[in-house]
C-alpha cells in the first residue's frame, strides 16, 4: 500500500514558462486540493508549468492528474534540473484518454561510474578468444565464436530487501545465432563460474536477440516465464520485445529495487538518457525464489549459442532514489483541446512499512442517498450524488519507522488536505481521513492505528 500526501506545488514558486492561463480558471487551482475546480489554459498552444522548490527540494517520484482533465491525444513531458539550465527528462508519454494519470517518474539522480575493482567483480572467461578487456569503467565482452564466452559477476550475493539497484550501459555491436545477455539476476549456490547456465537459473534477464531487439524477461513465483511487451507496456507470457533496434545503441538498463518490488528502466544513453521504456513494478513475492543465493551478471558465461560482441559499462549499485531537483517542468504539447486539469500532484510516494491486519473493512461504497419514509409507510429515496469508496484498515505491530511516517501523514492531512491512497488491491483513491488515527503504543517499539479513509468527489 502507498500514499501520496505532499504536493510540491503547494510549497514552491509555480509559474508558466510557456503558455498562459484562462483568467477564469487560474493557475493556483492546480494545487488547491479541490478536484472539482479545474485550471484551464488560454489556448491550445504548448503549456509549460515551471516549479521552483527553492534551496531544500523534496525528492519526488510520482505525477498524478485526476480524471476530469481533457489531455487525451496530448503529449506530457516532465523534466528536472539542479541549475535551471540543463534539464533531464523524467517522463515523456502520449496520453490515450481522459482517465486518471498516475505515472512514476524515473529516478533522475546522476550516478557516478564505479571502477572495476577486482575485489568486487569476478571475470568469467572461457574458450578461445573469449575475453573481457577491462578498462577503468567499461568491459568489452567478446564472444566471437560459439566456443567462446565471457561475463562479469558481482562477487557479493544480491540482497532483495536491501534495495540494491544495479545498472549497466550496454552497446551491442553484433549478435550471433541466439542472444547476448546484458544484465541478469541469476540463482547459484556459490559465485557463478564458467559453464554456468544463466537462462536455466534465471530470475530477471535482459538480452539482445539475434534480430537486434532487446528483451526483458523474468521468472515468476508460479514457475512461468514473463516477457515485457514494450508496445503495450505490460508483462505477459508470449515472447515479446521490450525495445527494437537495440544494436549499436548505448542503452542504460537499470534494475530498480524498492526492497519489496522491482522494475526495469531503459534509457538512451546516447541521447541525454532519454527515457525509452519502463516496466510496471513487480513484487519480489511474485518473483521466483527457492532459497538459492542470487547474483548479478553482465554477459553469459556458458551458452555456446550466444556469441557476438557487446560493450558493457558498469555503474554503481545503489538504492533506487526519486528525483531531487530544485527545478521541475511539466509540459503539455500537441493537445487537440485547450488543456484543462483539475489538479497536478508532484509527490513523493510513501510505501507503507507494514500492511494492515487482515481481514480489512468495511470496504463497501458509501451511498450518497437520503431515505425518507412517509406516514403511509412508503419509502422515498433522494440521490444527492455518486457513491464514495471507503477503506478501513487496522494496523498492528507497526515499528518506529511507520509510527513516524503515519504521524507525518496525519500532520500533512491536517483535517483539510485530501490525499491519494493506493489501497490493498492497487486502486488509487483521492480522499480524506474520516476519523482520527487512534495511534497507540502497544509495547516497546510497537504501535497500532486505525486508518479510516473516505473518497472525496469532484
Amino acid at each position: 500500500m502507498k500514499s501520496c500526501y505532499q504536493n510540491i506545488l503547494e510549497t514552491s514558486a509555480v509559474t508558466l514558462s510557456s503558455g498562459a492561463a484562462d483568467l477564469s480558471y487560474p493557475l493556483y487551482r492546480l494545487w488547491d486540493r479541490d478536484i472539482g475546480r479545474p485550471f484551464k489554459a488560454a489556448d491550445t498552444g504548448t503549456l509549460e508549468i515551471k516549479i521552483d522548490q527553492g534551496a531544500a527540494p523534496l525528492a519526488i517520484d510520482r505525477l498524478i492528474i485526476p480524471a476530469g482533465h481533457n489531455l487525451s491525444g496530448a503529449r506530457l513531458k516532465v523534466s528536472g534540473s539542479d541549475d535551471d539550465i540543463t534539464y533531464r527528462t523524467l517522463l515523456d508519454a502520449s496520453l490515450p484518454d481522459n482517465s486518471l494519470i498516475n505515472r512514476e517518474l524515473a529516478a533522475a539522480d546522476d550516478f557516478n561510474n564505479s571502477s572495476l575493482d577486482a575485489n568486487l567483480w569476478g571475470l568469467l572467461l572461457g574458450g578461445g578468444a573469449g575475453a573481457v578487456a577491462s578498462e577503468t569503467t567499461s568491459l568489452d565482452l567478446k564472444t566471437a565464436q560459439a566456443a567462446e564466452y565471457s561475463a562479469i559477476c558481482l562477487k557479493t550475493a544480491f540482497a532483495r530487501a536491501a534495495g540494491q539497484s544495479p545498472q549497466t550501459i550496454t552497446n551491442t555491436l553484433g549478435v550471433g545465432a541466439n542472444a547476448l545477455y546484458s544484465l541478469s539476476l541469476v540463482r547459484s549456490a556459490a559465485l557463478p563460474s564458467a559453464a554456468f547456465d544463466s537462462w536455466a537459473q534465471r530470475v530477471v534477464l535482459t538480452r539482445v536477440t539475434s534480430a537486434g531487439n532487446l528483451q526483458f524477461v523474468y521468472y515468476g513465483a508460479n514457475g512461468t516465464t514473463y516477457y515485457f511487451n514494450g508496445a503495450s507496456g505490460q508483462w505477459g507470457t508470449p515472447m515479446n520485445d521490450a525495445y527494437t533496434a537495440a544494436l549499436n545503441r548505448r542503452l542504460r538498463i537499470r534494475l530498480e529495487n524498492s526492497g519489496s518490488a522491482w522494475r526495469l528502466t531503459l534509457r538512451d544513453n546516447s541521447n541525454a538518457d532519454a527515457l525509452l521504456r519502463q516496466t510496471p513494478w513487480v513484487g519480489w513475492a511474485d518473483t521466483y525464489a527457492d532459497g538459492t543465493p542470487e547474483w548479478l551478471i553482465a554477459g553469459d558465461p556458458s551458452n555456446s549459442f550466444n556469441f557476438g560482441e557487446m560493450n558493457v559499462y558498469l555503474f554503481d549499485t545503489g538504492l533506487s532514489a526519486p528525483a531531487t531537483k530544485r527545478y521541475m517542468k511539466v509540459a503539455v504539447t500537441a493537445s487537440p483541446a485547450t488543456p484543462q486539469m483539475p489538479e497536478l500532484f508532484l509527490s513523493p510516494t510513501y510505501i507503507w512499512e507494514k500492511l494492515p491486519a487482515r481481514p480489512a473493512g468495511p470496504l463497501e461504497d458509501v451511498f450518497n442517498v437520503e431515505a425518507q419514509t412517509a406516514t403511509s409507510g412508503r419509502d422515498h429515496f433522494l440521490v444527492h450524488g455518486s457513491p464514495k469508496r471507503q477503506r478501513v484498515y487496522h494496523v498492528t505491530n507497526a515499528g518506529s519507522a511507520q509510527y513516524a511516517s503515519i504521524k507525518a501523514l496525519w500532520g500533512a492531512w491536517g483535517g483539510a488536505k485530501p490525499f491519494w491512497l493506493c489501497d490493498h488491491e492497487g486502486d488509487w483513491i483521492f480522499g480524506k481521513l474520516s476519523r482520527p488515527l487512534n495511534l497507540k503504543e502497544e509495547g516497546s517499539n510497537k504501535y497500532s492505528f486505525d486508518f479510516e479513509f473516505l473518497e472525496v468527489l469532484p
